[in-house]
């Protein structure tokens, strides 16, 4: 299991900006609770749609998972037809695993990464997700490496929140989203409105939460241990699947190549990093992060020296 960290290492820069033209709020919470995300759409994002008429606002309550996966379902549609890059900003109860919805039903957070990859995918990593309930940081948990980015980034609590402190913080975070794009410097808006609680909110962007993942692949599959078992498994399936004359000497030297030397482990990087940055779909060009091996290596060693 990863060893989820909230805060960037020292030494990690991480890159805070991006575009966005529509905002989502989309809210779940039972009779009775203060309606957080109506109250935010209401009272701040509405306005600065009237400032700025391309920039579109959107609010939808949805009671259960079938009503979440519908509204997702639409925003990929919107996505398709306008070419316009949302933001999610969901509201809900929610805790370690996932998020509780008005009705009862409760979805995983590793639930919510297909519909959302499907979006990113879509705007070539660019969706920005605002986990607006109790613990919404662990969103990381659905993180999966060997699949693609589900979100350019995302920002939530790592704890429990009150209602007054969603409401007073986003407030503050979108009076600067709207107008900088710049997630970093919303977030340090957000905390100095609930500076009591200022620690309990994190923004990770995809390339932090790759090498997060990449680190752990590392470490569990180059012990010696992990090597000889992964050549042991594949020489295995090897032989039951390729029956005949063959140089198996030479295969298991292949092996040991790809899964205990560096030339492999930067060959299954680049394999990784690829496929979830989307290197395959979009052309080189592509405003895609692109973390090298290196990086990686630093990343790891930044981890181990703390």
């Amino acid at each position: 299991m990863t060893d989820y960290s909230y805060t960037p290492e020292t030494g990690f820069q991480m890159n805070t900006g991006f575009g966005f033209k529509t905002i989502w709020v989309i809210e779940s919470l039972p009779d009775g609770d203060y309606r957080t995300g109506r109250e935010l759409y209401d009272d701040t994002l509405v306005f600065y749609n009237i400032r700025d008429p391309e920039l579109c606002v959107e609010f939808v309550e949805v009671v259960d998972r079938a009503g979440l996966f519908s509204v997702l379902q639409q925003v990929k549609s919107r996505v398709q037809q306008t070419g316009q890059v949302p933001l999610l900003h969901l509201e809900a109860h929610g805790d370690v695993d996932g998020l509780q919805l008005k009705h009862g039903e409760f979805i995983t957070f590793e639930e919510l990464m297909a519909p959302l990859r499907d979006i990113n995918i879509l705007v070539q990593n660019n969706l920005f997700v605002v986990v607006a309930a109790c613990r919404g940081a662990h969103l990381i948990k659905g993180i999966d490496l060997d699949k693609r980015s589900p979100v350019w980034g995302f920002c939530g609590p790592s704890r429990e929140i009150s209602a007054d402190d969603v409401h007073h913080g986003y407030r503050a975070f979108y009076e600067e989203a709207v107008t900088s794009a710049n997630m970093n410097l919303a977030l340090a808006k957000l905390k100095e409105a609930i500076p009591h609680c200022a620690d309990h909110f994190h923004l990770l962007n995809s390339e932090y939460l790759f090498l997060l993942a990449y680190r752990e692949y590392f470490t569990q599959t180059t012990t010696p241990q992990a090597i000889e078992e992964r050549i042991n498994r594949l020489s295995a399936t090897l032989r039951a699947e390729l029956p005949g004359p063959m140089d198996w000497h030479e295969a298991e030297r292949m092996l040991q190549v790809r899964f205990g030397t560096e030339e492999g482990w930067r060959s299954d990087f680049e394999r990784l990093k690829a496929n979830f940055f989307f290197h395959d779909l979009y052309p080189a060009g592509a405003s895609l992060p692109n973390p090298t091996y290196e990086d990686a290596m630093r990343f790891t060693m930044l981890s181990d020296s703390q």
